[in-house]
């Protein structure tokens, strides 16, 4: 399997996810009533996102579950809303159908990648070019040296966050076949509990040569035993457990082979991972709203000019802010052009499992933009192409009837223009039948654009598997216009095909966040400052002298703190509640919700908001920043977040 089909199937892994989530909160305890128009409209979406992909990647167990789905969701629709025992319970089981076909497709998907190394190298046939870290020409492996720089990336993250180091031996009392499979629990063990930053050797040498032996380092915020724990592993024998010193295993003060030297200049964003990144910016965010907030000293409520010396530190540190937002920035974009080649080969499958031929051509002089905004254009890539194969593109005979090349073109194009992108995706097939659209939609006045993008509306009166809820248009349209705050317009030739011109800003920024509900309200974290979740046990929960809860994390006295950054109320406390542990500055703290409904991308308009649009509760949520919580101890004061 390719890299860029395993991407994609990996975007499938967390896309559905979130949606199923989604799907589950709205509707996997339906019950008789009437359901809003918004709810059932956010609901086709997650469903018909989940089949798009999967039907885009052939997984049409997956996509066939969604389909069904939708059928029980048309019906809901047909009746306004309206919800009876019977529509209820197929609410229900469609829910559960869809995470069970889901839940096949990862069984079996995780068998089908048990014979590869996770980078997609066949483990029965080693690389030619690969032999002790070196190619065929004898230089260093330049992969090799990205390895070892983001391991010094994890380490000084690690180190930052007060956790400790532990070297782990272990060897392998088992058949040479059965190695692999040991080595992979006993790592797979030591990511649940800790963060694992080196394996030496790599697993897929323990499946390849004679060796019986495994090293692996480890940093985590608790002790020994959380180690030991996790590598209690079947035919494992445990020969070493040793806390190490950072010193010891950061090689930052050794000179660097000339392969990791040019590994660092070129590739400088090796060694920032990206919720790193994110979290920098978001910190940056934060001077530059301080020093807008500052600028105007008030004194009994009356505003006048800073002084001249309070000025011009001022001005420094907006200076410092946005020059770090913009180092940070540059270091962590991607190749736009690059990113959207991947979609090239499923396309051409996708077409092929309909009876139709597609060339598609990527090109244009490409454009950088952050990882995230790079996801969300993929995924609106995604669905144009998709929607050109099933709605424009003929079958390879009823081209050959009418003259034309049996194969189909399918053009996308990406470009900078000053601070804007623009993507072009064309194809050379039917057109749009204009006068038809406008005739069953009853609508002659909106542009042909806004019809086809609106939730339910399709040409097509009996939906299959691939298409025909009206839904596809609709997720690119939500994504390209809130999401992305950019445009989009579509140029319709009828008999010589349609054109999607999508343009948004170079400078958006989104940020990956984790959607939690509190007493009622949604919150936003961004996803970087979130370590890791645990359900609260009151056994485990501490008073101090003045008060505050702490909870016995991993060995760790953590203070549990409601959204808002105070400490939390014992009386409301229960066994159960969801803990999100997260980075409040340099300290950890943990934040209690009722539940979790998912992670997405949302774009912070302006530095300092309070504010996300989230696509997941279909609504404006609060953003929290744990780095806020910092200021309690120092000043008493959190700023305000409103539920």
């Amino acid at each position: 399997m390719s890299l860029q089909s395993r991407k994609l199937e990996r975007m499938f892994d967390t896309d559905s996810k979130i949606m199923l989530e989604s799907l589950t909160r709205m509707l996997g305890a339906a019950e008789p009533g009437v359901r809003s128009a918004t709810d059932i409209d956010r609901a086709f979406r997650a469903a018909h996102s989940i089949k798009s992909e999967a039907g885009f990647l052939g997984v049409n167990e997956v996509a066939d579950s969604a389909h069904r789905l939708e059928d029980t969701l048309s019906r809901v629709r047909a009746g306004d809303g309206n919800v009876d025992d019977t529509t209820a319970a197929a609410l229900r089981r469609g829910v559960r159908e869809l995470e069970a076909a889901l839940s096949t497709y990862r069984t079996s998907r995780g068998r089908s990648e048990g014979a590869t190394d996770g980078n997609g190298a066949d483990l029965a046939e080693p690389d030619p070019n690969r032999h002790d870290g070196r190619t065929a020409d004898g230089t260093e492996n330049h992969q090799q040296a990205r390895t070892v720089a983001a391991e010094r990336g994890a380490l000084r993250e690690a180190r930052l966050r007060g956790e400790r180091v532990f070297r782990v031996v272990v060897s392998f009392d088992t058949v040479p076949q059965m190695r692999y499979a040991r080595a992979f629990l006993v790592v797979n063990n030591l990511e649940i509990s800790c963060a694992v930053v080196r394996v030496e050797p790599a697993i897929e040498d323990i499946h390849r040569t004679a060796a019986r032996q495994l090293t692996i380092t480890v940093t985590t915020a608790g002790d020994e035993d959380v180690v030991r724990r996790a590598v209690h592993v079947d035919e494992v024998e445990l020969h070493e457990i040793t806390e190490l010193s950072y010193a010891e295993v950061s090689d930052d003060t050794d000179v660097p082979s000339p392969a990791l030297a040019a590994a660092t200049r070129s590739e400088e964003t090796v060694a920032l991972l990206a919720d790193s990144q994110e979290e920098i910016l978001l910190l940056a965010d934060e001077v530059t709203a301080l020093v807008g907030a500052a600028a105007t000293v008030r004194s009994e409520g009356t505003a006048h000019e800073p002084s001249e010396g309070l000025a011009v530190m001022l001005r420094r540190a907006a200076h410092y802010a946005r020059t770090l937002q913009d180092r940070v920035s540059v270091n962590s974009r991607v190749q736009l052009l690059e990113l959207l080649r991947e979609v090239r080969l499923s396309s051409i499958r996708y077409a092929a499992a309909q009876g139709k031929r597609v060339r598609v051509v990527v090109g244009g002089h490409g454009a950088l933009v952050s990882p995230a905004v790079g996801d969300a254009m993929l995924e609106a890539l995604m669905h144009l192409v998709r929607n050109s194969v099933d709605h424009g593109i003929e079958t390879i005979e009823a081209r050959a009837a009418g003259g034309r090349q049996p194969a189909a073109t399918i053009k996308i194009r990406v470009d900078r223009f000053g601070d804007r992108v623009r993507m072009i995706v064309q194809d050379d097939g039917t057109g749009i039948d204009e006068p038809s659209v406008r005739e069953r939609s009853g609508d002659d006045a909106a542009p042909l654009l806004d019809i086809l993008a609106r939730p339910g509306f399709s040409m097509r009166d009996s939906p299959d598997r691939s298409s025909g809820r009206g839904v596809g248009l609709d997720n690119v349209v939500h994504t390209v216009r809130t999401l992305l705050n950019g445009e989009m317009r579509m140029i319709n030739k009828p008999g010589a095909g349609v054109a999607f011109v999508v343009t948004v800003p170079a400078t958006t920024r989104l940020f990956h966040v984790v959607i939690a509900e509190s007493g009622g309200s949604f919150y936003a974290i961004p996803r970087a400052t979130v370590t890791g979740r645990v359900r609260i046990e009151r056994t485990r929960v501490k008073r101090d002298s003045l008060g505050g809860l702490y909870y016995n994390h991993d060995g760790r006295m953590l203070q549990l703190c409601a959204m808002s950054g105070r400490s939390a109320n014992l009386r409301g406390l229960r066994d159960g509640s969801v803990g999100l542990v997260v980075r409040a500055g340099t300290e950890m703290r943990i934040l209690l919700a009722e539940a979790v409904l998912g992670e997405e991308a949302v774009a912070r308009e302006r530095a300092g908001s309070r504010r996300v649009q989230s696509r997941t509760t279909g609504s404006e949520v609060a953003f929290v920043f744990p780095a806020w919580f910092a200021v309690e101890r120092e000043s008493g004061a959190v700023p305000a977040v409103r539920a």
